[in-house]
């Protein structure tokens, strides 16, 4: 795999089927189809350093497959449909109350 100009450093990664994401400290995600040689898919949050990325639950064929929950080092948290090439929602509720997360995972 080659690695693109401009990125940061990988800070975080996760790995679902043939779909291997990487977040870095600039707050860029690229998520890498395994099983083709395209270009990754790129998405600049413009929020700085991503601590964790985790995968959905959702298994093959259902809804939200392809859905990453992204935590940065602002507190901040969201969700991005790589299927569909977009950011579904993002939070600050930890920012607001003045917490800190270290991890998150997703409610199933």
């Amino acid at each position: 795999m080659k690695v693109e100009p401009g990125i940061g450093i990988v800070a975080s990664i996760a790995w679902k089927d043939n779909l291997l994401v990487c977040g870095d400290t600039n707050g860029l995600i690229l998520s890498y189809q395994l099983d083709k040689r395209n270009k990754p898919q790129t998405f600049e949050t413009g929020k700085g350093l991503v601590r964790r990325i985790r995968f959905g639950p959702a298994t093959e064929g259902t809804l939200g497959y392809h859905n990453i929950l992204v935590l940065f080092n602002d507190g901040d948290f969201g969700i991005w449909d790589l299927e569909y090439n977009t950011r579904v929602s993002i939070s600050s509720y930890f920012r607001q109350r003045d917490l800190k997360a270290l991890d998150l995972d997703w409610w199933n």
